[in-house]
């Protein structure tokens, strides 16, 4: 399991009307190695779509 608490504390800095903050928040504290494999790529192009903003 990897724990994300730290990645989520890192997204309450983030501006309010962020996607990835949204997402980010909204998981586990704990995912499954696969789960975070999966997921990754999606938090990087939200984390990419937030800045070209």
């Amino acid at each position: 399991m990897i724990v994300i608490r730290r990645l989520k504390d890192f997204a309450l800095r983030l501006p309010e009307d962020s996607t990835l903050k949204r997402v980010l928040l909204a998981e586990e504290d704990m995912l499954s190695v696969e789960e975070f494999l999966i997921k990754l790529p999606l938090w990087l192009r939200l984390s990419n779509q937030d800045q070209d903003q």
